[in-house]
C-alpha cells in the first residue's frame, strides 16, 4: 500500500502526530514500487481542512482559551491538503513519478504551495537500512550486518524510542546526539564491503531522517539528564556536513544546506494561560523528523561500492542536539 498522513502542529484537538505512528508501522516491500509519507503544516489546525469547522478545535467556553494567533489562514491550509492528496492520487492511481519528489522536498512545488512552514517524512520500496536504529539499543551497532558505529565529540549519544507529546509511542528508535562545541562532534558509520545494494542504471540516494531537539545538551556526564530544564535550550535547525570515505581516505563531502531547507523544533503553544496549556498538552514540541536526501553521486562521482564510512560533521559553533533515524539508501 502506499500512505499519506497530514497533520496540523496546531492541532488542539489531535495534539500529537499520530499518523507518524502507522507511517512506522508499515513495511514495504520491493515486489511492487510503494512510498509512504507524512507532511507536518506548521500552524495548521484540525477544524481548517474543511470550510465549516473553522478556526476554533472546541467549543466554547474553553475554546475562549484557544491560542488562535498563530494559525493559518483557512484557505491556506485547505490549498496545502488540495495540493498534497492531488499528488497523492496523481502519484499513486496514476502512476505519475512527477509528483513523488513533492513528498521528498516541499520546495518542488513552492508554485503551488502557501509559504509555511513544512516538515516532511519519506520513504520508499527502494530503501535499503543502514542504520535505523530498531534492531537494539546498543549505540555501537548498526541496521545493517558488519556495519558499526563511532563517534567522537559528543556530549551526549544514547538511542531511545521516540515518544509524541502525549508520551506515547511513536513507534521507532532514533539516535540522540549532543554537543557543547569543545570539539567537534562527528557521528561515524563503518559500512561493510557488500552492502551496497545493486540497482543498475539507477540513481542511489542517501537518506536519513533528522531534527534538532529543545534538549540541553549535558556540560558533562553528571548533567547528562534528558528532563533537563529545556526552556533555555538553543533552538536551532541542525547544519551539517556529510563526508564520503574509501579506504584511502575522502572522497567527498556535501553541506547540509545545499541540499535541504530543515526546518527548527516547532514549538506551539495551543492555549492561552502558559500553565493550563503545559498541564493538558505536556510538552510545547514533539520530534517529528524531516527527510534529508543526498544524491550518491554528490559524495563520490565514481565507485560508489568502494565507499567505506559515512562522516556526519555537525556544526559546532553552538551547543546543540540532534535526533537521527532511518540512515540508508534507496534508489531513483
Amino acid at each position: 500500500m502506499n500512505f499519506l498522513a497530514l497533520q496540523g502542529s496546531y492541532d488542539s484537538d489531535e495534539s500529537a502526530f499520530h499518523g507518524l505512528r502507522q507511517f512506522n508501522r508499515i513495511e514495504l516491500s520491493d515486489d511492487a514500487y510503494r512510498f509512504k509519507a507524512g507532511l507536518y503544516i506548521h500552524g495548521a489546525n484540525h477544524g481548517q481542512f474543511n470550510s465549516i469547522w473553522g478556526r476554533e478545535d472546541s467549543g466554547p467556553p474553553g475554546a475562549w482559551q484557544l491560542n488562535l494567533a498563530p494559525l493559518i489562514s483557512g484557505e491556506d491550509q485547505r490549498k496545502i491538503a488540495e495540493v498534497y492528496v492531488a499528488a497523492f492520487l496523481a502519484a499513486t492511481l496514476q502512476d505519475d513519478a512527477r509528483y513523488v519528489q513533492l513528498f521528498r522536498d516541499s520546495r518542488t512545488g513552492a508554485d503551488w504551495l502557501p509559504n509555511h512552514a513544512y516538515v516532511q517524512q519519506f520513504t520508499d520500496s527502494s530503501f535499503v537500512a543502514l542504520a535505523d536504529f530498531d534492531e537494539d539499543l546498543n549505540v555501537r551497532s548498526a541496521t545493517a550486518s558488519g556495519a558499526t558505529i563511532s563517534t567522537s565529540g559528543f556530549d551526549l549519544w544514547r538511542e531511545e524510542e521516540l515518544k509524541h507529546r502525549d508520551e506515547l509511542p511513536q513507534g521507532t528508535n532514533a539516535v540522540i546526539l549532543g554537543w557543547t562545541g569543545d570539539e567537534e562532534p562527528v557521528y561515524m558509520i563503518d559500512i561493510p564491503v557488500d552492502f551496497w545494494p545493486d540497482a543498475a542504471g539507477q540513481e542511489a540516494v542517501l537518506s536519513l531522517s533528522v531534527s534538532a531537539s529543545t534538549e540541553t545538551p549535558p556540560k558533562d556526564d553528571d548533567d547528562a539528564d534528558k528532563d533537563s530544564d529545556e526552556s533555555s535550550a538553543p533552538v536551532a535547525a541542525p547544519r551539517f556536513t556529510i563526508e564520503a570515505r574509501h579506504e584511502s581516505g575522502l572522497v567527498g563531502r556535501i553541506d547540509s544546506v545545499d541540499y535541504a531547507h530543515l526546518a527548527l523544533p516547532l514549538k506551539v503553544r495551543y492555549l492561552k494561560p502558559e500553565g493550563l496549556n503545559k498541564k493538558r498538552y505536556k510538552a510545547d514540541w514533539e520530534p517529528v523528523l524531516q527527510v534529508f536526501e543526498v544524491p550518491v553521486s554528490a559524495l563520490a562521482s565514481d565507485d560508489i561500492a568502494s565507499i567505506r564510512q559515512l562522516r556526519i560533521r555537525f556544526d559546532s559553533n553552538e551547543p546543540g542536539v540532534a535526533i537521527l533515524d532511518d540512515i540508508g539508501i534507496r534508489h531513483d
